[in-house]
């Protein structure tokens, strides 16, 4: 029996985007729902995750940017075809976004 692994690795990060996304979610609807909450994630993310529920790796960064009717950003992810596959695996379905699926 032959195992594609990128097929798997491509099946398994389909799975870890809708759960970053459940995560995400969640978070969103707290922030709306939360003004201290929101203002408190934008003043210091990794400590207001963390404190959520969501625990952010020491080396990560973390930028909140709150959209307007007047303003809307566009994030670039890193280039896949310049990172390794343990990187790919990072970005597809990574640390943060894996504890904060688990904790979901």
């Amino acid at each position: 029996m032959c195992i594609n692994i990128r097929a798997v690795t491509l099946q398994r990060s389909k799975r870890m985007n809708q759960q970053q996304d459940n995560a995400m979610s969640q978070i969103i609807a707290k922030c709306w729902a939360d003004e201290t909450f929101k203002q408190t994630l934008i003043a210091d993310p990794k400590a207001t995750l963390t404190a959520a529920g969501y625990p952010v790796p020491v080396h990560l960064s973390i930028n909140i940017i709150e959209d307007t009717n007047q303003s809307f950003t566009i994030v670039i992810p890193p280039n896949p075809e310049l990172l390794s596959d343990e990187d790919l695996d990072n970005v597809a379905g990574g640390t943060i976004w894996r504890k904060m699926a688990e904790n979901l």
